[in-house]
């Protein structure tokens, strides 16, 4: 048992985790906070927030056992692409975050055919209907 860890009613053991929600409100909170210690400026503040939201997505989609892990990470690395207008210009940022989209896609086409090719049909039926169909049973 470790410290992220807690016992139930019934004496189990569940593993809690923290929520994609509660991060991203921890990442923004950290970035008002520097703010207003005079630490960085509000149009940094903005940036920091934006890369902290995009690496608490990119984590937590690494880490979660969900079925939209693909779209964590890539919207994740995008918004923290966009956290970079604070020292590109404002085109370069455009072009991250377009290569970004872009691999998104591409990644989301993969792993769906991938999917599709694992599926097989049994032996005997075609289209997923079988010879022993109620339509060719009187034959």
């Amino acid at each position: 048992m470790t410290l992220n860890d807690k016992k139930t009613s019934s004496g189990e053991v569940e593993h809690m985790k923290m929520k994609y929600g509660a991060g991203l409100t921890v990442s923004v909170l950290f970035a008002i906070v520097l703010f207003l210690f005079g630490v960085i400026t509000p149009l940094q503040s903005v940036a920091v927030a934006l890369f902290l939201v995009g690496a608490w997505s990119v984590g937590f989609g690494l880490t979660s056992y969900e079925f939209d892990r693909i779209y964590y990470v890539g919207w994740g690395a995008g918004i923290a692409a966009l956290s970079t207008f604070i020292f590109l210009p404002l085109r370069y940022v455009l072009a991250l975050v377009l290569i970004v989209v872009i691999a998104l896609i591409v990644f989301t086409t993969a792993a769906s055919n991938s999917k599709r090719r694992g599926k097989t049909r049994p032996s005997g039926t075609s289209e997923g209907k079988s010879l022993t169909d109620s339509s060719t049973q009187g034959i």
